[in-house]
């Protein structure tokens, strides 16, 4: 349980913090907007919005969601075709990604800090990002 908290704590780049009644809140690291979630065709999804309520950032792990292309969280790499697995992206400390014309982004996390090593065949993807 701890090793997969690890793991999810690293992938999504979380801050943890107390508010002033001592309740724990999550914060996106990136941006430090506090994370809310919402489910979105049958999936759990995740969002940062700013102060002006513009939504920042959304991502799922839930494997209910798949992307127009039919892919979704656990598709392994293999799986893409050859044109998209060369266009595989690294953002340092942040994962490895895939980036579908439908703007989602989808991550994969190799080792502990996300590219210790480049995707294999087998590698999974870990979370969906919509993306820019």
């Amino acid at each position: 349980m701890h090793k997969i908290f690890f793991i999810i704590f690293l992938s999504f780049n979380l801050t943890i913090a107390q508010d002033k009644e001592g309740v724990s809140k999550l914060y996106d690291a990136e941006s430090g907007y506090e994370i809310k979630q919402m489910k979105f065709q049958n999936a759990d999804f995740y969002y940062t919005q700013n102060f002006r309520q513009d939504t920042i950032k959304v991502w799922t792990a839930d494997c209910n969601f798949e992307t127009p292309e039919k892919y979704k969280v656990g598709t392994k790499f293999k799986e893409f075709p050859e044109r998209l697995q060369k266009q595989l992206l690294q953002l340092p400390a942040y994962g490895y990604v895939l980036r579908l014309e439908t703007c989602w982004d989808l991550y994969f996390c190799e080792g502990e800090t996300c590219t210790d090593k480049k995707p294999t065949t087998d590698s999974q993807v870990k979370w969906i990002q919509k993306g820019k």
